[in-house]
């Protein structure tokens, strides 16, 4: 990125009001993947400029931020700030219409992706974590009559997804319990935004019903960092930075096996439909 786009950049972010300095944060000491408590720094700063430090864990390798925004501050950060810096960013303003059509574009693969398995007569309940819209809420519903719930921490996306009559759950999924069973659970370009994704997705496991499947993509980090830079690959509403090892490597910690994967067309995203199976130690899995 040349100066004087980086200038044009951080005057826009700047502009926008957020002030990542004052807001409370977490300090993170320990991988939230393997547990490891030794980490080397990569970065210390993000693409809008923020002073946000990724940490690698010397064990297993993965990226995270280690001073991030504590819960409250994102589901603020999400309510209110998140769209507004995503546009700075790029330069174009993107209403909640023209965010539906490219997540139109974005549901149709995901339900390429999973249609030999979500096609199945006896699955027909699903949880759509980070629905956003209900965009896939919608794809599932149209394709093969699923009853979906949707659950997200965007009020304004959130009201879509209720205008088209779905069940909606405000809210992070770390914060949200139920004692339901769902034949589908899909994470469609939220895995990045967890914090802490072993816990998250060991509510996935208890959520899903014995024959269930679990549908998931994750950025892949490496594609991203090769093509741009550190620095353009980190933002601070991504906590969590995977490649295809660590991305495995949480399935297998949490108890899912992968039935089908693949990418996207563009490669930057991987994605893994799943069902669920004992989950392994870290030791056993890094053997």
């Amino acid at each position: 990125m040349s100066t004087a786009t980086e200038s044009t950049v951080r005057e826009r972010v700047a502009a926008v009001g957020y002030d990542f300095y004052v807001q409370q944060k977490d300090t993170i000491f320990w991988c939230p993947l393997c547990g490891d408590g030794g980490g080397i720094s990569r970065s210390s700063e993000d693409r809008y400029g923020f002073g946000a430090t990724t940490m690698q864990c010397r064990s297993c390798g993965f990226l995270y931020l280690s001073n991030r925004l504590t819960r409250e501050g994102y589901a603020d950060l999400y309510a209110h700030w998140y769209r507004p810096l995503v546009n700075a960013f790029s330069g174009f303003e993107t209403t909640i219409e023209q965010l539906q059509e490219h997540q139109v574009l974005y549901a149709q693969a995901m339900a390429n992706a999973c249609s030999s398995l979500a096609a199945k007569p006896y699955r027909r309940t699903a949880l759509d974590i980070g629905g956003s819209t209900g965009v896939f809420a919608d794809e599932l519903r149209k394709r093969w009559g699923y009853r979906v719930a949707v659950l997200d921490p965007a009020p304004d996306e959130l009201a879509k997804a209720t205008d088209r009559e779905f069940e909606v759950i405000p809210g992070l999924v770390e914060d949200f319990d139920t004692d339901r069973q769902f034949d589908l659970i899909s994470m469609i370009q939220t895995v990045d935004h967890l914090l802490d994704p072993v816990a998250a997705l060991n509510k996935v496991h208890k959520w899903l019903s014995p024959h269930g499947v679990f549908l998931i993509d994750f950025v892949d980090y490496t594609v991203i960092a090769n093509a741009f830079g550190i620095e353009q690959a980190i933002k601070i509403d991504h906590p969590l930075y995977f490649t295809a090892k660590t991305a495995e490597l949480l399935l297998a910690l949490t108890g899912f096996e992968p039935l089908v994967a693949g990418r996207t067309p563009d490669g930057r995203h991987m994605v893994y439909v799943c069902h669920k199976v004992p989950p392994l130690s870290y030791a056993e899995v890094s053997k």
